[in-house]
């Protein structure tokens, strides 16, 4: 069997990480408790909408797995203080004038009057909720049509009072968009994790990645469910 995650951070990182060897996401774990013969590749990529994903749709095909993870969500639906369009600019790895200029910008100013901005803004998230689902319905569509493999979906993890404070209405933006994923799941008749269980202040400190007890805890629930398929 193969099984191939695509998503966000939250799919990568550990946070707080930990000293190696215990800096372990659920992708480690799932190696860890499932059958030896089993193969797992993580393509996920920091800060990637679904719209980036729907891009590299040749990429996402070209791993022909049996099971697909999609953990995809919360950078689009998360309210910013700032365009897409800047943030990439400001977090570019190119060093040129124009990018110390963004990042001195973002970081020095921006980034410190995150709640007033995102307010300025109109509390807009990258991606819009009709857009996202639109395209993630797409993404589904796209997967079950040119690879029969069978789909996973995350929820999103619902943010803590700190990043509601910095960046209001966050939570609610979240929950609609969890909404939106479960819709499609439902749709297309395939599966979803229950994350309904899972507290910030336990498994994602953050408010955003899984610590290392929460990846394990996620582990667990995806064993659960692919052993089941």
């Amino acid at each position: 069997m193969k099984i191939t995650i695509l998503g966000n951070s939250v799919a990568l990182r550990v946070r707080p990480p930990e000293n190696q060897p215990e800096n372990k996401n659920y992708t480690y774990w799932l190696r860890e408790k499932l059958d030896p013969s089993t193969t797992i590749e993580n393509i996920s990529l920091g800060a990637t909408t679904i719209t980036n994903w729907l891009k590299m749709s040749d990429q996402v095909i070209n791993c022909f797995p049996n099971i697909y993870i999609i953990h995809v969500g919360v950078v689009d639906s998360t309210i910013r203080e700032v365009p897409l369009w800047f943030y990439r600019l400001s977090n570019r790895k190119v060093d040129n004038i124009l990018t110390k200029f963004f990042k001195l910008i973002y970081r020095g100013v921006f980034s410190k009057i995150r709640a007033p901005l995102s307010k300025l803004r109109g509390s807009r998230s990258w991606v819009s909720l009709k857009r996202f689902e639109k395209s993630y319905d797409h993404l589904f569509s796209m997967i079950l049509k040119d690879t029969n493999a069978k789909i996973i979906a995350m929820p999103i993890n619902l943010a803590n009072n700190r990043v509601e404070k910095q960046l209001p209405g966050t939570i609610k933006s979240q929950k609609k968009f969890n909404e939106a994923i479960q819709k499609v799941v439902n749709k297309h008749s395939q599966t979803i994790v229950d994350l309904d269980d899972l507290r910030s202040d336990q498994h994602y400190p953050d408010g955003v990645h899984f610590n290392k007890s929460g990846h394990e805890i996620v582990a667990n629930k995806l064993v659960s469910i692919i052993n089941e398929i």
